[in-house]
């Protein structure tokens, strides 16, 4: 039984290597300011900068 659990586990590791790798991917190359999206149109220059800095 428990060989059969650590070969499940084995098993899970790539899948979830694999699906954080893409959705890494995908965050980083979809287009616009994080900062921008978060303040939605009501912030001011200094917001904006200050939330960019933030990184």
């Amino acid at each position: 039984m428990f060989k059969y659990m650590l070969k499940g586990i084995f098993m899970m590791l790539p899948v979830i290597l694999s699906i954080t790798f893409l959705v890494f991917l995908i965050l980083s190359i979809s287009p616009g300011d994080p900062a921008l999206m978060n303040l939605v149109g009501q912030a001011t220059a200094a917001e904006i900068a200050e939330k960019q800095m933030e990184k």
